[in-house]
């Protein structure tokens, strides 16, 4: 007859007692990975909020072009050497734009000062010429915009405008507003006497000359 025999039961593992020591290390690290974590969102929140930065290329005025408008009422050629040497640029008409390179156009003005002094070629860049001083000793800036209305001389500001013209500049628009009274454009008297005295270009004469002139082609043909 077999024996009962008690088994011995099983003493169960003995739990460590966490010491006020034990305690403390984890609460510190316990604060210290919430710090990091508090830490990581604030800066996910600022990189949201953060305005892009945009970078803004700079231009190379050696490498940019210049916008120049032709003024005068007649063909017109500039070079980047005297005497029509170097480079040229060619104007074949009144308002034609070319766009000219900036050392180009340096060694224009150095060329022919005379000329881009005057306006007959507008410079349409305000930097650039006060950059080079280009206008400083000029009361007015003849601009295409200013051109396009004075010929008409519907106002009296445009005789005084054309008063202050450089000679050159003058000429070739006094040309131009002969020939529009020649093609029937209606003037006041008044100011076709103003211009004739202070100065000395007779616009109706003239017209008449351009008159003279296209009877004389005609005859040719």
């Amino acid at each position: 007859m077999a024996t009962n025999k008690t088994k011995a039961a099983e003493k169960p593992a003995t739990k460590k007692t966490q010491t006020k020591a034990d305690i403390e290390n984890e609460l510190k690290s316990t604060q210290e990975a919430l710090k990091e974590a508090m830490s990581l969102i604030k800066e996910l929140k600022e990189q949201a909020n953060a305005v892009p930065q945009v970078v803004v290329q700079q231009k190379n005025p050696k490498t940019s072009k210049i916008k120049c408008i032709n003024l005068a009422h007649n063909p017109l050629n500039v070079s980047t050497e005297p005497n029509g040497q170097g480079r040229t640029y060619t104007f074949s008409e009144y308002g034609q734009v070319q766009f000219i390179k900036y050392d180009d156009l340096l060694d224009i003005i150095s060329s022919y000062p005379n000329t881009m002094q005057s306006g007959m070629v507008y410079i349409a860049d305000k930097d650039f010429c006060e950059e080079q001083g280009l206008y400083d000793d000029v009361q007015i800036v003849y601009t295409k915009d200013i051109m396009d209305e004075l010929v008409y001389l519907r106002t009296d500001k445009d005789v005084d405008l054309l008063c202050g013209m450089n000679k050159n500049l003058l000429e070739s628009t006094i040309m131009e507003i002969a020939r529009l009274y020649h093609n029937g454009e209606s003037m006041e008297a008044n100011k076709l006497a103003t211009i004739k005295k202070n100065l000395g270009y007779d616009i109706v004469k003239m017209s008449e000359d351009l008159n003279v002139l296209d009877k004389a082609e005609a005859e040719e043909e």
